[in-house]
């Protein structure tokens, strides 16, 4: 039986969030993904102002504040319009103020140029600023990511830590279990923990070890966001399917 302290880990399509809610509407929920068009958005609220968004294969995590939304992770570019829409739908929705990159590839950084031009704060482990400016070609099939515009790029940087003024914190998965620049995102209000794709619910994380990611990393990243100091919160990997049972 898993130990009542380990953490809960809710198995989201984003490789980045679930919530607290399980059970029946988890099953409803992973249907309509099944059945939904490609390019539509699925909402599933978390807690009264915490809200997870798929598009696509990527889950995004959006909290709705007074003076507007902080967003884990953009989608892709082909579905950030789409994204943004939904997430203008929100109750209590506003402008998009801060978005956290979990790590560097373009399934997630899709809202960064339409953000960063309208001056919002693009947050990101320093390893990922550093990816998003470099031509990066992988020698396994060839496949070839140019460098973020400036203006794309995050604009503000941690090495291991920090938090927002709304209390929300962010933290370095220093593990590398998907790559060297993966971040995790905490809402301690509703207790969810956003983690991209350092943890998986859809089998073992994929492991990027041509930006720093290492097979070593996959059990430091998983026990991290097992026994952290944070009190069981609810763990949200990018993809797979909503579940809250403990790891």
């Amino acid at each position: 039986m898993a130990s009542q302290t380990r953490r809960r880990v809710l198995h989201a399509v984003m490789g980045s969030v679930a919530g607290a809610s399980v059970g029946l509407s988890a099953l409803r929920f992973t249907a309509a993904r099944a059945q939904a068009a490609p390019d539509t958005v699925i909402t599933l609220r978390l807690s009264d102002d915490l809200y997870m968004l798929t598009a696509g294969q990527t889950n995004a995590v959006a909290r709705t504040e007074p003076d507007g939304v902080v967003l884990v992770d953009g989608a892709s570019a082909g579905l950030a319009g789409a994204l943004s829409d939904a997430i203008e739908g929100l109750p209590a929705s506003g402008p998009i103020h801060t978005l956290f990159n979990t790590h560097w590839h373009p399934e997630h950084t899709g809202l960064n140029e339409r953000l960063g031009s309208a001056g919002a704060a693009i947050i990101a482990q320093e390893n990922t600023r550093l990816w998003l400016t470099t031509d990066i070609t992988y020698p396994w099939d060839g496949q070839h990511f140019e460098p973020l515009p400036e203006v794309a790029r995050p604009n503000q940087t941690f090495y291991a830590e920090g938090d927002i003024d709304s209390g929300v914190r962010y933290g370095y998965l220093r593990h590398a279990a998907h790559t060297d620049g993966d971040l995790y995102v905490y809402f301690p209000e509703a207790n969810v923990l956003a983690v991209g794709d350092a943890v998986s619910g859809a089998g073992w994380p994929l492991v990027d070890w041509w930006t720093g990611g290492w097979i070593g990393g996959i059990v430091g990243g998983w026990s991290y966001c097992s026994t952290s100091a944070m009190p069981k919160p609810a763990s949200c990997p990018r993809a797979g399917r909503c579940s809250a049972e403990p790891i």
